[in-house]
């Protein structure tokens, strides 16, 4: 058995169904990790200005969050050196141009749509498993 620690992700998702469908794309695709998760905006900000919690190894953030917009949280994370190397994926159920325009602008790493359906979950899982690869955590 592998010594190494298994990869931290962190969800900011508002929706309970949406993060047990990631829960099932996780597993689905064999990834074995550490996943926290915060469910508004406001407490990802508080997350991100005290540094006591370890680093995630990527962070999987939906657009549409009470108190703080997701948009404001990418910026924020962007305005933050300690998270430089890591990787953010929007996840979120617009498909508006716009929006994927202006968020790879700020250097997501993948801009994923929600899955209308279940079975759809694997090309979650896969790019999931792909970025940590990436980072050599997978």
């Amino acid at each position: 058995m592998s010594s190494e620690r298994k990869p931290r992700i962190l969800i900011i998702e508002d929706n309970p169904g949406d993060i047990l469908l990631f829960r099932v794309a996780l597993s689905d695709a064999g990834i074995d990790c550490e996943l926290s998760q915060i469910t508004d905006g406001g407490a990802a900000v508080d997350f991100l200005r005290k540094r006591d919690a370890a680093l995630p190894d990527l962070v999987v953030l939906d657009l549409n969050l009470p108190k703080v917009s997701g948009r404001e949280i990418l910026s924020a994370i962007r305005a933050t050196p300690a998270f430089e190397p890591v990787p953010v994926v929007i996840w979120t159920s617009s498909n508006a141009r716009v929006d994927r325009v202006q968020l790879e602008a700020l250097g997501v790493a993948r801009y994923l749509i929600k899955p209308p359906e279940i079975q759809d979950l694997v090309v979650l899982g896969t790019t999931i498993k792909e970025i940590l690869g990436q980072r050599g955590k997978a």
